[in-house]
C-alpha cells in the first residue's frame, strides 16, 4: 500500500522552531511512502535548518509580510464565506476584538486551505496513494486547516484526520479571550485527537464531553543523548531551559538561591538557558540586588544541540522548572534522559513525570524561600542518596519517554490506521 502523510508544523523545518519534532521525523518518514510537511507560518525568509529525510517534502504556507489591507482583506474573505456555524462561533463572546479576531482567523484557514490544495497537487499525485493521514501538530488554525483539506482529500481517497494536544493549545485560561476560536467545529471534524499528557486529556474531555471517544493521551519523547557526567567539583550545579517570560518565573530561582547563600552555603552554580522580555530584569536582579552573579552562567537561547552537549559534558545535579502553566515539559524529558533529577511545579501534567522518586514536586502558588528549602534539602544529600535520584530519573524517562519507544509506536499507529 502507498501510504501518504501530511504533516502541519507552526514552522518546522524552518528556523529553530519547534526541536521537538526532529526526534519523530524519521520514523514518521520510515513508515510512510511520502510524508509532507506543510509549514503553516514558514515564508520565503525563513531558513530550513534540518536536514529530512528523502521521502520528505516541505512547502511553506506562510506570508514574508501582513498588511493591515491584508488582514482586512483576510477578514472580508472570512465574512463572505462564513456559514451559519461559523457565525455561530463568532457570535460566542461579546468582544468586539474576540469576533474581528475570529473572522480574520478563519479567513486565514481558507486561504491557507486554498495555497495548500494547489502546492499539494503540484508536488505528489495525490491520486496515486492509496491513502492518506493528515497530521496537525498543533490543535489551533493548524488543526483546522486540517480537517478543510481533509474535506477535499475524502472525495480522492480514504483519509483520516488528527491533532496532536499540548499546552497552550490546550488551556483555554493561556488565550486572552479565555476560549479557543472555532473549537467545536475543529473537535466536530478531527477524527482523532491526542494530548500529550492524561491532564490534557481530561482537560479537554471535560470542557467537550461530546468528544471524549476521541480523545487519547500519547506522551511525546526526548532522543538519548548518554548520561550526564558523574565527576563534579564539589558544587551544587543546577540548571533551567525556558523561556524567560513573566508566568515561567524564573526569579524565583534567583531569589531562593539568594537565601541560601546568605544561610552561608556557597557551594553551588546555576546555569540558566534562554531568553525572553524578562532576561534583562533577571540579570539585574542577580547582579545588583541579589550579588549572585558569581554563581550564575547566563548562556540565553542557544540551540537544542549546544543543551544537549552540556548535559552530556557537565556534571548537572538538579533541572529547576517553576512554571506557572506547563503541558508536559520536554525539557524535563531531556534532564531525565540524561540522568537529572528534577525540581518542578504541579501544573498541567508535570506530575506525571516528575514524581518524588525522580525529583521534588512544588505547589502551584511555590514562594522563593519554600523552593529554598526544597533546594537545599537536595543540596545535603550523600553522594549515594544523589546517586539513586539520577538511577531513577533515567529509568522514568526509558520507560516512559523515550523518542525511539514512543515515536516509533506512533508512526506504526498512524501507518496502520487503514491496514
Amino acid at each position: 500500500m502507498k501510504k501518504l502523510c501530511i504533516m502541519i508544523t507552526h514552522k518546522f523545518p524552518y528556523n529553530q522552531d519547534e526541536t521537538f519534532i526532529e526526534n519523530e521525523i524519521t520514523l514518521l518518514a520510515n513508515a510512510f511512502e511520502t510524508v509532507c510537511i506543510l509549514a503553516a507560518y514558514a515564508d520565503d525568509t525563513d531558513v530550513q535548518t534540518r536536514t529530512l529525510p528523502s521521502n520528505v517534502i516541505v512547502s511553506r504556507l506562510g506570508w514574508s509580510s501582513l498588511s493591515a489591507g491584508r488582514k482586512l482583506l483576510l477578514g472580508i474573505k472570512g465574512i463572505l464565506h462564513a456559514d451559519k456555524n461559523i457565525w455561530r462561533e463568532v457570535k460566542k463572546k461579546k468582544e468586539i476584538g474576540w469576533k474581528t479576531n475570529s473572522l480574520y482567523m478563519y479567513g486565514t484557514v481558507l486561504e491557507k486551505v486554498d495555497q495548500a490544495t494547489k502546492q499539494l497537487h503540484k508536488i505528489i499525485d495525490v491520486r496515486s496513494f492509496d491513502n492518506c493521514v493528515i497530521y496537525s501538530y498543533w490543535l489551533l488554525e493548524h488543526a483546522f486547516i486540517a480537517t478543510r483539506i481533509a474535506e477535499q482529500f475524502k472525495t480522492l481517497l480514504p483519509t483520516h484526520v488528527l491533532s496532536r494536544a499540548h499546552g497552550y493549545d490546550v488551556y483555554s485560561y493561556r488565550k486572552k479571550y479565555q476560549a479557543f476560536p472555532f473549537r467545536e467545529l475543529i473537535f466536530a471534524h478531527l477524527d482523532e485527537i491526542f494530548p500529550c499528557s492524561q491532564d490534557g486529556t481530561d482537560h479537554l474531555a471535560k470542557s467537550y464531553p461530546q468528544y471524549a471517544d476521541k480523545i487519547h493521551t500519547t506522551y511525546l519523547g526526548t532522543a538519548d543523548h548518554g548520561i550526564n557526567k558523574e565527576e563534579t567539583d564539589g558544587k551544587f550545579v543546577l540548571v533551567s531551559c525556558s523561556n524567560i517570560v513573566g508566568l515561567k518565573r524564573v526569579h524565583l530561582i534567583a531569589e531562593a538561591l539568594s537565601m541560601i547563600l546568605k544561610q552561608g552555603n556557597d557551594k553551588f552554580r546555576w546555569i540558566c538557558i534562554g531568553d525572553g522580555d524578562k532576561l534583562l530584569d533577571l540579570m539585574r536582579l542577580v547582579s545588583e540586588e541579589l550579588s549572585l552573579h558569581d554563581h550564575v552562567e547566563f548562556l540565553g537561547r542557544i540551540p537544542n544541540s549546544q543543551v544537549m552537549d552540556i548535559y552530556k559534558k557537565r556534571h548537572i545535579d538538579m533541572f529547576v522548572n517553576v512554571s506557572e502553566t506547563e503541558g508536559l515539559p520536554v525539557s524535563i524529558m531531556e534532564a531525565q534522559s540524561f540522568g537529572i533529577p528534577s525540581i518542578a511545579t504541579d501544573v498541567g501534567g508535570t506530575s506525571e513525570i516528575v514524581k518524588n522518586d525522580v525529583g521534588c514536586l512544588l505547589p502551584k502558588d511555590i514562594t522563593s524561600s519554600h523552593l529554598a528549602e526544597h533546594l537545599k534539602q537536595f543540596m545535603d544529600l550523600s553522594f549515594e542518596e544523589r546517586e539513586m535520584y539520577r538511577i531513577r530519573a533515567r529509568g522514568n524517562w526509558l520507560v516512559h519517554f523515550n523518542a525511539e519507544k514512543n515515536f516509533k509506536e506512533w508512526a506504526i499507529k498512524l501507518s496502520s490506521l487503514f491496514d
